[in-house]
């Protein structure tokens, strides 16, 4: 028994994803046989209930076996080259689709696939774990992506240039709902430790702010929660702090008459030179400019906060 294609999609480059078969149907019963296939498998549950059983070997050449059980509004995608069998024993309606991996030089300007998962922060990171299977739960935002792909090949039998990149862009769209709604599920936890760094920055930027302050006031390790707020904002925690503190300069320059090295020390800076460095390089003018340009014309008023700004982002 063969186990999970080593190399994902992730190693490949210069492909985009056919789909091959698909199928929106309700199961009364069905014990489908143990099979594999070189296809990329998705399957979603809209209501009811099924056990997916899969099999592969570990490095060792053990077998391993898995049971899922997928309930209503879950999700499962299966890696190629994986033994696999649905099992239904009562009604539920599914939504399934397959894609075969297809070289770009078949059809002239094909998307690659390959470079779109490398330049999307949470494909990537999907992809890079390379499981023989992914569960999705919460996967509502799916259905409407794989309806409109199953759309337009039930009215094309064979797709012509037109309906081949609108299906090409479903595709895209749905594996980067996917991978978003796969990254929510897997942080769900550490949502709550980047809502606590946000807080404690809100509550904090005046004075010296760390991420040795921030990860011991939370009770995590220093690595963890930088790597966590990297993964989920794409930012580090030191630039989250600057531009916060930032964002509160700009309103104490745009409404008040303060001195800029007063405004400086009051949203955390610890000297002017640092402060100027730091605005003129996020802003992309210096404090002075800021000041002309919101005085004479009030172009530059923001009254949005910062850290609102991110839970905003994050959905938290």
């Amino acid at each position: 028994m063969s186990s999970v294609n080593p190399f994902g999609l992730i190693n490949y480059s210069n492909y985009y994803l056919n789909p091959i078969a698909y199928y929106s149907k309700i199961w009364e019963k069905f014990d489908m046989d143990l099979h594999t296939h070189p296809y990329y498998e998705i399957m979603y549950v809209e209501d009811g209930i099924c056990t997916i059983m899969l099999y592969s070997t570990d490095k060792s050449g053990e077998p391993h076996e898995s049971s899922v059980i997928l309930s209503k509004d879950m999700a499962i995608f299966i890696n190629s080259n994986v033994y696999h069998r649905l099992i239904v024993s009562q009604p539920t309606k599914m939504l399934h689709l397959e894609f075969e991996r297809i070289d770009n030089s078949i059809i002239n300007g094909s998307i690659d696939f390959g470079r779109i998962i490398q330049n999307t922060q949470h494909l990537k990171q999907l992809f890079t774990e390379n499981k023989i299977f992914y569960i999705i739960k919460n996967a509502h935002e799916v259905i409407s992506p794989i309806k409109r792909i199953h759309a337009e090949l039930v009215d094309n039998i064979v797709l012509n240039e037109d309906n081949y990149f609108l299906v090409q862009a479903y595709i895209i769209e749905l594996f980067i709902k996917i991978s978003k709604i796969y990254r929510d599920n897997t942080y769900k936890g550490g949502i709550v430790y980047i809502r606590k760094a946000i807080s404690y920055i809100r509550n904090n930027y005046t004075n010296k702010v760390t991420v040795e302050m921030i990860s011991k006031e939370l009770g995590v390790s220093n690595g963890y929660l930088q790597k966590l707020i990297k993964d989920e904002t794409g930012k580090t925690l030191f630039e989250i702090v600057n531009n916060y503190r930032i964002e509160k300069a700009k309103l104490l320059i745009n409404s008040t008459t303060f001195p800029l090295i007063d405004i400086a020390i009051e949203c955390g800076f610890n000297n002017r030179q640092n402060f100027y460095h730091i605005f003129k390089n996020i802003v992309g003018m210096s404090p002075q400019e800021f000041r002309k340009g919101a005085t004479s014309n009030n172009l530059y008023y923001f009254n949005n906060e910062y850290a609102n700004t991110l839970y905003n982002e994050l959905r938290i």
